[in-house]
C-alpha cells in the first residue's frame, strides 16, 4: 500500500505541536516495510509501539523556570552520548542533536533571534581539513582536532550567521593558531601555558549572512574542540552543545580521560542536559552498573550547574538483541530520579534487528547507525516526547532563505573501488580461515591459495566494535592470497590501498599487511605494499623497486592506513597524519594484480604478526579530503579513535 511522503522539515506554526494526524502519517510513512499494513507477515512487536512518554514530567518544570531568562542570556544545554548522539553517519546539519537544538530554538528563542548551531571541528564534513592533522584521546573525549604548522580547518556556514565561538584547550605543549573570517586579517590565539580545557574565543558580531571561517595552525599541536556558529543569539536564545563520543559508554564518561569534558561542562554551568548513554555498556557492564553510573553522571551535572537542572534521559534504538534489558534499566533509572530526569525513547520507531533494517531506509550500511532520515525521525520523536511547541528543524528566516537539505556533498569514496575485503565471516572464534571472498559488487578474487591449515590465519570475533578480523601469527607463517591463475590486471598507478589493522607486537620485524603483485606472477617489481615498518616507523607504503613512504611510531593499536601511490605526489595517511614521498611505478603494468595478505607476494617471507579488519583498493589516487572522509567512516564502523 502506497504511503504519502511528508517533509520532516515542514515548518510548523509558532506555538503549535506536530499535529496528531501528521504524526500518524509520519509513523506510517517511515514504518519498516515488514510492518506495512499490506504485508501479512507484519512484525507485531514493532508495529503499534509508542515511545514511553511520561504523563507527568515534574523535572520538565526545571527547564520552564530557566526559560524565564531566555531573553536576557543564552540558555546552554550539554548533550552526552555515544556515536548515535554524536551524529555518526549523518550529515552535520541532519544529526539529531543539531535538529533538536533547532527545534528548541524555534520553540523558545525570542522573536527575531533565529539561533545558531553546534559543530565539532573534527567532523570532516563540517570542517574541511588540509595539511598535517590528527586527533588525541585525553582532551574532550577524543574529539579535539589537532592541527600542525600550516594545517587548516575551514567551515562555510550553512545558514546566515552573525559570528563564531571557538572552544579550545591550553597547555605547555599546545600550539598557537589563527582565525580568519571571509579572508580578512588573521587573529592570533596563543593558548596560555597552564593546562586548561575551557578556552573560548568569540568573534565580534558580524553582519548577518553566510560566512567562511578558516583556522590555521601557526605552530605544531594546535588544538580545537567545538565551535558554535552564532545567529543573532549572542545574548539570548537556546544552545545545545554536543559532547558525544563514538564508542563511549558510561564508563568512558566517568574515567580519568573524561576529566577534560567535565572541566568544560563545569565551566559552562549548564542550564539543562541530554544524556543518551547505555548502548556501549552492552557486554561491558551489568545493567545495575549502568544505573549506578547514570546516577553518578546525573549528580555531576547537578554539581556543575550548582542547582537542580532538567536532564532528558534518551533511550536510543538498537538492532542488537542484547539491548532491551539495558534500555529498560535506563528507563528505570530515569523514573527513580523523576525530580530532575525525564525519559524519552525513540527505539520503538525503528526495527530491532539487522535483517529488517535495510528495507526501512533509516539505517547506514552497517544496519546499526542511523542515516539522515533516521536522525530526522529520532529528533522529531524526541521533540514530541519533550513536548516542544514547534518542530521546525531548520530555520527559514527570512522567508526567502532556502532550507539546506544536506551539508556540502560528501566526498566520493565509492567510484573506482576495485576490491574490498571485510571479515565478518560468521565462523567460530579462533577457527582457521581458508577463503575470503570480496565484498559484493567489487572486483578481485577470493583469498584462498593456502591449503595448509596451520598456515591459514584465524578468525577473531568481536575484534573491534562487534566486527571480526583476520588474525595472523608470524611463527606459523600464515597468509592468504589469490591463486596464481587468478592474477588480473586490476590497475596501474595512480592507485590507493587502504588497510585497517594493527600489529600484534611492536617489534622491529617487518610484516606485510597486504602486497599486490603483477600480471598473475610472483614478481614484486611493481607491487604496492602496506607493511609494518621493519625499523623505527609504524607503517610503510611502497613499491619494492619504486620507493616508499614511512611514518608513525610502532604500537599495537588499531590504525586506518591509506597509501596513495601517485608518483611525486604519493602519500601515506596513518589515521589523521600525512607523510609524503615519491613512488616511481609508472610503466603501465598492473600494480595490484595478484594480492597476498599477511606475507610478501610469494608467501615466503615478511609474515605478519597482527590483525586486519578491512582492505580496499582503488583505481585512482584519493584526494586528501576523500581520505579524511573515508577515515572517519572506517573509524565509526570499527569504533576507533
Amino acid at each position: 500500500m502506497a504511503k504519502k511522503l511528508i517533509s520532516l522539515d515542514d515548518a510548523q506554526p509558532a506555538g503549535s505541536r506536530l499535529p496528531a494526524a501528521v504524526r500518524t502519517d509520519l509513523n506510517a510513512t517511515y514504518a519498516p516495510v515488514s510492518v506495512a499494513e499490506d504485508v501479512e507477515s507484519a512484525v507485531a512487536s514493532v508495529a503499534g509501539k509508542r515511545g514511553p512518554v511520561l504523563a507527568d514530567q515534574p523535572a520538565r518544570r526545571l527547564f520552564d523556570k530557566v526559560l524565564l531568562n531566555v531573553g536576557t542570556r543564552p540558555i546552554v544545554g550539554v548533550g552526552l552520548g555515544a556515536s548515535t548522539w554524536e551524529g555518526s553517519q549523518a550529515d552535520p546539519n541532519r544529526q539529531m542533536s543539531v535538529l533538536l537544538e533547532k527545534m528548541l530554538q524555534a520553540s523558545y528563542n525570542p522573536p527575531g533571534i533565529t539561533g545558531g548551531y553546534t559543530t565539532k571541528v573534527r567532523n570532516s564534513t563540517a570542517w574541511v581539513k588540509a595539511g598535517s592533522t590528527s586527533g588525541i584521546d585525553d582532551r574532550d573525549m577524543k574529539k579535539v582536532q589537532v592541527l600542525n604548522t600550516g594545517a587548516t580547518a575551514t567551515h562555510q556556514s550553512w545558514q546566515d550567521c552573525t559570528g563564531i565561538d571557538i572552544y579550545y584547550p591550553a597547555g605547555p605543549d599546545v600550539g598557537a593558531w589563527t582565525i580568519t573570517i571571509d579572508g580578512g586579517a588573521p587573529v592570533t590565539i596563543t593558548p596560555t601555558g597552564a593546562e586548561s580545557f575551557v578556552g573560548v574565543w568569540r568573534s565580534p558580531v558580524l553582519a548577518r549572512g553566510k560566512h567562511t571561517f578558516v583556522i590555521t595552525a601557526t605552530g605544531d599541536n594546535a588544538q580545537i574542540s567545538n565551535a558554535y556558529i552564532r545567529d543573532q543569539d549572542e545574548r539570548a536564545g537556546v544552545r545545545l552543545l554536543n559532547f558525544g563520543r563514538a564508542g563511549g559508554g558510561t564508563t568512558q564518561f566517568l574515567n580519568s580521560l573524561a576529566d577534560s569534558t567535565w572541566a568544560r561542562i563545569n565551566a559552562i554551568v549548564p542550564d539543562f542536559a541530554v544524556v543518551s548513554l547505555g548502548h556501549n555498556n552492552i557486554g561491558a557492564t551489568t545493567t545495575e552498573q549502568l544505573k549506578a553510573d547514570l546516577g553518578t553522571i546525573c549528580d555531576r551535572l547537578q554539581t556543575a550547574a550548582g542547582r537542580p537542572i532538567w536532564i532528558a534521559v534518551v533511550v536510543q534504538h538498537s538492532t542488537d538483541s542484547r539491548w532491551p534489558p539495558y534500555a529498560q534499566a535506563t528507563e528505570e533509572f530515569a523514573a527513580s530520579r523523576s525530580d530532575v530526569c525525564t525519559v524519552h525513547s525513540f527505539r520503538e520507531y525503528f526495527v530491532d534487528n539487522t535483517a529488517a533494517a535495510p528495507a526501512t531506509g533509516d539505517f547506514y550500511t552497517d544496519n546499526l547507525h542511523l542515516n539522515n532520515q533516521g536522525h530526522q525521525i529520532a529528533a522529531h520523536v524526541l521533540a514530541d516526547s519533550m513536548r516542544l511547541p514547534t518542530q521546525r528543524t531548520w530555520p527559514v528566516t527570512p522567508a526567502t532563505e532556502a532550507l539546506p537539505s544536506t551539508s556540502p556533498s560528501a566526498p566520493d569514496i565509492t567510484s573506482d573501488l576495485l576490491t574490498q575485503f571485510t571479515f565478518d565471516l560468521g565462523v567460530a572464534d579462533g577457527a582457521s580461515v581458508a577463503s575470503v571472498t570480496p565484498v559484493a559488487g567489487t572486483r578481485g578474487h577470493a583469498l584462498a591459495d593456502n591449503t595448509t591449515v596451520a598456515k591459514q590465519p584465524t578468525f577473531k570475533a568481536n575484534a573491534a566494535n562487534g566486527h571480526g578480523a583476520l588474525k595472523f601469527t608470524r611463527a606459523n607463517s600464515q597468509y592468504l592470497r589469490y591463486a596464481p591463475s587468478a592474477g588480473i590486471a586490476l590497475n596501474t598507478m595512480p592507485a590507493t590501498v587502504v588497510m585497517v589493522g594493527r600489529r600484534g607486537i611492536a617489534d622491529a620485524a617487518s610484516g606485510m599487511f597486504v602486497q599486490g603483485g603483477v600480471d598473475g606472477s610472483d614478481s614484486v617489481t611493481k607491487a604496492l605494499t602496506i607493511e609494518a615498518e621493519a625499523s623505527t616507523f609504524a607503517f610503510r607504503g611502497g613499491s619494492p623497486t619504486g620507493g616508499n613512504v614511512s611514518g608513525g611510531t610502532a604500537d599495537t593499536g588499531w590504525h586506518v592506513v591509506v597509501f596513495v601511490a601517485d608518483g611525486a605526489n604519493s602519500r601515506l595517511h596513518i589515521d589523521g597524519n600525512v607523510f609524503t614521498g615519491t613512488i616511481n611505478n609508472t610503466d603501465g603494468r598492473s600494480a595490484l594484480g595478484r594480492m597476498t595478505v599477511g606475507a610478501n607476494i610469494a608467501a615466503t617471507a615478511n609474515y605478519l604478526e597482527g590483525e586486519i579488519l578491512e582492505i580496499r583498493e582503488y583505481d585512482r589516487a584519493l584526494t586528501s579530503e576523500q581520505v579524511a572522509y573515508l577515515r572517519t567512516q572506517l573509524q565509526a564502523r570499527y569504533g576507533l579513535t
